[in-house]
């Protein structure tokens, strides 16, 4: 479009907004922007809510600040927390020597027990996740899968409806809840801690992974059922080679939340970090106790940079094999 004199004399195209109209059109965006009854009610609501908790007394932030907590935290942070060798000072050739043992003694074992619980019951939450997603699909979990839309059959309908129930339970019920049911039926409670991950991380795993096939691309399982192909040979011929990259890019991100309650789990009892740090704390051993929670942490970091790096590698060879 040809510019008119007036806008090459001011060297303003027709799309310059006239600086006089911020205002009336911030007025006009503001009046005209979408309103949602139930979003507002939801604001006031939780407003209100939250009012009426600090209204009750059962949180009272002046016992938070009074003068006995920061005496509490002053003490804790100056000498409970300081390690042992820094105290006595030892210097900084102590403190080597303290860290060593300590790692020797206790925190390598504990953290390589934790490491081991979570990789395991990463990969039987995966393998739970897997039996149930192609349930889970809705368009898997029907009697002419990917078929036009219409009734499933009941025979489907119960089994899906059973698949995403038993995905809500899953995910539902928390891990520490899990393992301190299963202590009991378990011999061993590393293995009931295992099947309190697996089971609570399967039910979010198998959601995750039956939507994701639920929403491939349908083309190429449409062609395999049109020609009369099983179910089977749809799910591991079609749908799941399309969605294995996003599948292990689910993996990844549970294997570090794994870690991270593996650690969790040590407080009732299993071997792993968070049975250390129980213990150093029953012993007022505040600084290894400080000392194991930096074992926890950066295992989960560590865990979390290893993620990351396979989702980012999963997402750039899935987009260069699209590409």
């Amino acid at each position: 479009m040809e510019r008119g004199p007036t806008q090459e004399a001011s060297g303003l195209s027709e799309t310059t907004p006239n600086p006089q109209l911020p205002s009336q059109g911030w007025r006009t965006l503001r009046r005209n922007r979408p309103r949602s009854r139930l979003l507002q009610a939801s604001t006031w609501l939780l407003l209100a809510g939250t009012v009426a908790v600090w209204a009750s007394g059962t949180f009272a932030p002046g016992d938070l600040f009074s003068a006995r907590r920061r005496a509490n935290l002053w003490r804790f942070l100056s000498e409970d927390a300081l390690p042992r060798p820094l105290r006595d000072g030892e210097g900084l050739g102590g403190l080597g020597s303290w860290l060593q043992t300590n790692w020797e003694s206790q925190g390598a074992a504990a953290t390589w027990a934790t490491l081991q619980l979570a990789l395991v019951a990463s990969v039987l939450a995966a393998l739970v996740g897997l039996a149930l997603a192609p349930l889970v699909a809705r368009t898997l979990a029907r009697s002419d899968p990917y078929g036009a839309p219409g009734p499933t059959g009941l025979r489907w309908s119960i089994a899906g409806g059973l698949a995403r129930s038993a995905c809500i339970l899953g995910r539902g019920l928390p891990e520490l809840v899990l393992a301190w049911i299963l202590i009991a039926l378990v011999p061993s409670s590393t293995w009931a801690a295992v099947l309190a991950l697996g089971i609570h991380n399967g039910g979010i795993l198998g959601r995750l992974f039956g939507e994701t096939l639920e929403n491939v691309d349908r083309s190429a399982p449409q062609a395999m059922a049109t020609a009369g192909l099983r179910r089977s040979h749809l799910i591991l011929g079609s749908s799941l080679p399309i969605a294995l990259p996003r599948l292990f890019a689910y993996f990844f991100y549970r294997l570090e939340t794994c870690v991270r309650d593996a650690t969790v789990m040590g407080l009732l009892g299993v071997a792993s970090l968070g049975h250390v740090i129980v213990e150093a704390r029953a012993r007022a051993a505040y600084d290894e106790m400080l000392l194991f929670v930096a074992c926890g942490a950066g295992i989960v970091l560590l865990a979390d940079r290893a993620s990351h790096f396979f989702r980012e590698r999963l997402r750039q060879s899935g987009s260069t094999h699209v590409g």
